[in-house]
């Protein structure tokens, strides 16, 4: 779903530079076309956005080729998730023709200070990155071993926000 709600973002920009929407998910392409018109993107890390990719490619497991792995760590990739989309949303402001600003659910979440929107959350709320870091967090991992086979973890931990999404998941060793 973070990986949707980037490529949501990321077209919405295309649109506004009057492009045609591509028909991909590829979060990373989208980037790709965009981060010369928009500087703020250069902001956001890339190598999340791959990561988000790559875990939407979990949605077709039957495609998964052998050794595909991902690691998720939920701290990590909610932050980053909303370091992502407040480093998108400052880039552009939507409005009437009347120059009034589009009232969403998103603007109405923010003002209301609602908890949904910014518990835990140290980009629209007031949490602090170590904070959120202290506390367990979901944990998941996987491997495609072989066709029939996919190795699967979750588990809770303390984790660091290191700002390293490339870390393998499961890794077994041979004969052990």
């Amino acid at each position: 779903m973070a990986n949707m709600a980037v490529e949501k973002y990321l077209k919405t920009l295309l649109a506004l530079l009057g492009r045609r929407n591509r028909r991909t998910h590829d979060v990373v392409s989208l980037f790709n076309l965009l981060k010369e018109s928009f500087p703020n993107l250069n902001q956001i890390a890339v190598n999340f956005l791959h990561v988000l990719h790559k875990a939407y490619r979990l949605r077709f497991p039957d495609k998964l080729e052998i050794g595909f792995n991902l690691n998720l760590q939920q701290a990590k990739v909610l932050m980053e998730l909303d370091r992502t989309v407040h480093e998108i949303r400052r880039g552009f402001r939507i409005e009437r023709g009347s120059g009034r600003p589009v009232r969403s659910m998103f603007t109405e979440l923010m003002e209301g200070n609602h908890l949904d929107l910014t518990d835990c959350n140290c980009y629209f709320g007031s949490a602090q990155r170590s904070s959120v870091l202290r506390q367990l967090n979901h944990c998941y991992e996987m491997r495609v071993v072989r066709r029939d086979q996919i190795l699967e973890a979750n588990y809770q931990a303390i984790v660091t926000n290191d700002g390293d999404f490339s870390s393998e998941g499961l890794r077994p060793q041979n004969g052990g």
